[in-house]
């Protein structure tokens, strides 16, 4: 279904989000309950009527016992209430990519040229509200990825490089006896968390690795600067600022990584390193008792 007949449908209830504007925030339970969003539509950047998009990004294995790497992308509406808004009906697909691709923007390049075309011409549909055609014009909020895919799409090194990309396990506190070159700052305060980084500084940053005169003289600028590439999404007229527009999306934690370990502590199936045993963990690790995990289905 096309996001025409998604907003310009009877059955769908969107939430008018301006209102938050005008209103005083409470509890913090909405991506659009940010200061960047809440600034956008204040300064005329969203209109009353523009379709807010969110592109997400993530690899997936087809079959469990066979190498099947896939890569889906899809577009999710910021404008749609909450218990609407991820369920599987309202996802918008953007595309399927068979493998791991080598040039990720080749692939993108197709759904970011139609949502360029869209906010160049905009998008008429009717309001079923109104009762009258609108005029919209849709507006990237954020394109989302694991740490590993976040890098195709912002351009920047990966998680794995000297400054790498953000990950949501970062080590705060500078261990005993370290002493790493160009990685030996002092502890990180989580109460004083560090500045948000400056469109100023990161064009600065990409115009140095641009203006590289050889490989050589390019690899360690990018070392230097965590940027390989300008961006593809840096040619979307309507988004957030590149340093707002890329955020990391933790749903491997939450969904995948979390459960799993919690799993096979409980269950006690996790390596046990001496001195430590598993004699140790029958207090909590309660479903090593084959009939108490049968128990709990």
């Amino acid at each position: 279904m096309s996001l025409r007949l998604y907003l310009s449908s009877p059955n769908i209830s969107v939430k008018c989000y301006n209102a938050i504007c005008e209103a005083k925030i409470e509890v913090y339970k909405d991506a659009l309950y940010g200061t960047k969003y809440i600034d956008a539509v204040r300064n005329g950047e969203i209109g009353e009527d523009d379709p807010v998009l969110v592109l997400s990004v993530d690899g997936a294995q087809l079959y469990r016992d066979k190498k099947s790497d896939c890569w889906i992308y899809i577009w999710v509406l910021l404008n749609l209430s909450l218990h609407k808004r991820y369920k599987k009906r309202y996802i918008l697909p953007g595309g399927t990519i068979p493998g791991k691709p080598k040039n990720f923007d080749s692939y993108l390049y197709i759904g970011l040229h139609h949502l360029s075309a869209l906010q160049r011409e905009g998008l008429p549909m009717w309001d079923t509200l109104k009762k009258k055609v609108i005029d919209t014009n849709p507006y990237l909020a954020l394109a989302t990825a694991d740490g590993p895919g976040l890098a195709m799409l912002d351009g920047t090194v990966g998680h794995t490089g000297a400054l790498g990309a953000p990950c949501y396990y970062p080590a705060h506190l500078k261990p005993h006896n370290y002493n790493v070159a160009g990685c030996d700052h002092d502890s990180i305060d989580v109460s004083r968390p560090l500045p948000p980084r400056s469109i100023e500084e990161y064009e600065e940053k990409l115009a140095f690795v641009l203006a590289s005169a050889n490989q050589t003289q390019f690899e360690l600028r990018r070392k230097q600067t965590g940027i390989a590439k300008p961006t593809i999404f840096s040619g979307i007229l309507r988004r957030a600022k590149i340093t707002d527009l890329f955020p990391l999306d933790i749903m491997h934690a939450l969904n995948l990584n979390i459960p799993e370990l919690h799993h096979r502590l409980m269950r006690g199936t996790m390596d046990c390193i001496a001195p430590d045993s598993k004699d140790t963990w029958v207090e909590w690790a309660v479903f090593m008792d084959n009939d108490w995990w049968e128990a709990h289905g």
